[in-house]
């Protein structure tokens, strides 16, 4: 059986209330709070991309899961906020971490459907044999969109690491395969002559729930199974009334098809989608990442045991692809629940102002110029210290770093 082994999140400390956002704006709180279902937002330090996110939340996973640097055989990175167009987020972490030379490291693009084919293909790498060792896969980015616009409020940040292996996983991918919709579409892109994504918002909603409705009908119709068959249901989540829009979608397709005795939309929303979104309108988007966010939360949050549960996973990444698949809890999901980082992560944040918002904002752009790499930081763990002669600087936990791309933190850039 392959599956996830291990999982761990992270996500900036420092947000923005919503209502903060909104009055900055100059807009109706209501909209962002009980529009969207967000009350907080996470944003990223100046010190923070999506490198440093990345290895904080895979340096976590290996911290509480014991597994070894040699143990590990493969990264794969999922992300549609790279730092660099040719060198991938897989590498910076595997010199941040500390891991062997004789492993493969890649990173996987589609908007907010990376993070899944990176878990897919590093699911089927292990099963081929081509990697006879453990898999490091993260999904991992930063979602940014231009001040004052309405797509502002669906900011986020975040970075889910996930171990994958034959060997005890708590979390198994269905050997079934899924089914898949894709299309070549510009409901959301982030052209290279821009720092921020584009984004078409109604009509991109309605790609989504196409792409929804679409790849349950196609599952269900190969499998036989209906809504009812799964104990849970995750699906990709900019914010959390998008997600509740994707599940009234799927129950009235299955209303469509003649499926009778349905209980309630409200009272199946509460008990096979709610566990899994809890703390998403605390976080806010983060894109690839979201999903497997939504799977650790159902994980920390779900009160009956999850041995043998059966969920229901949609992925959406724009522009587009969707993928509607399904996994299985087993026994060992006790064993993993509370040591997500989840909780960790959401004591001790730091709420911001409007004006310390963008004050953090101008200064987290500026840090990505060429010549703002700078050796001093008074903050903890993995550090991203700015750029030099186009390459990225950074300050991990470990002192074997790639010379290329990584300092130590008595390296006074000289």
């Amino acid at each position: 059986m392959i599956g996830i082994e291990a999982i761990s999140v992270y996500f900036p400390r420092s947000f923005i209330l919503m209502e903060e956002l909104a009055k900055g704006q100059g807009e109706p709180s209501q909209r962002y709070v009980e529009g969207l279902g967000c009350k907080k937002m996470a944003i990223p330090e100046p010190h923070e991309d999506t490198v440093t996110m990345a290895c904080e939340a895979s340096w976590d996973l290996m911290r509480k899961s014991g597994v070894s640097a040699e143990e590990i055989g493969l990264v794969v990175v999922g992300t549609e906020t790279g730092v660099d167009f040719s060198k991938p987020v897989a590498s910076f972490v595997q010199g941040l971490l500390g891991l062997p030379n004789d492993i493969l490291v890649f990173d996987t693009k589609h908007a907010c459907f990376s993070g899944t084919i990176a878990l897919l293909s590093a699911c089927a790498l292990i099963e081929s044999g081509v990697v006879s060792r453990k898999a490091l896969v993260i999904a991992c980015d930063i979602a940014r969109y231009d001040l004052n616009t309405r797509a502002e409020a669906t900011q986020g940040a975040g970075a889910v690491a996930m171990l994958v292996s034959k060997d005890a996983p708590f979390f198994v991918i269905d050997e079934a395969p899924g089914s898949y919709f894709s299309r070549d579409d510009y409901d959301f892109f982030r052209p290279h002559t821009k720092d921020t994504a584009v984004v078409q918002g109604r009509y991109s909603i309605e790609c989504y729930l196409e792409a929804c409705e679409q790849t349950f009908q196609d599952y269900a119709k190969r499998t036989g199974k209906t809504l009812m068959d799964f104990d849970y249901f995750l699906f990709h989540c900019p914010f959390p009334k998008m997600v509740q829009k994707a599940f009234e979608r799927v129950y009235e397709a299955e209303e469509k098809r003649g499926l009778r005795g349905l209980p309630p939309l409200e009272t199946l929303y509460e008990e096979k989608v709610l566990p899994g979104i809890r703390y998403a309108g605390e976080i806010g988007n983060s894109y690839s990442a979201s999903l497997y966010l939504s799977l650790a939360t159902l994980l920390e949050c779900a009160n009956p045991p999850l041995d043998d549960k059966r969920v229901a996973l949609f992925s959406y990444g724009s522009g587009l692809c969707a993928s509607f698949f399904s996994g299985v809890f087993t026994k060992e999901a006790q064993r993993w629940k509370g040591r997500t980082g989840l909780f960790e992560m959401l004591e001790g944040r730091k709420a911001l102002s409007y004006h310390s918002y963008l004050a953090s904002r101008a200064m987290w752009e500026a840090k990505q110029r060429d010549g703002s790499f700078d050796s001093k930081t008074e903050t903890q763990g993995f550090a991203f210290l700015g750029v030099r002669e186009h390459r990225r600087f950074y300050r991990g936990r470990v002192s074997h770093l790639t010379p290329s791309c990584s300092i130590s933190s008595d390296d006074k850039g000289t």
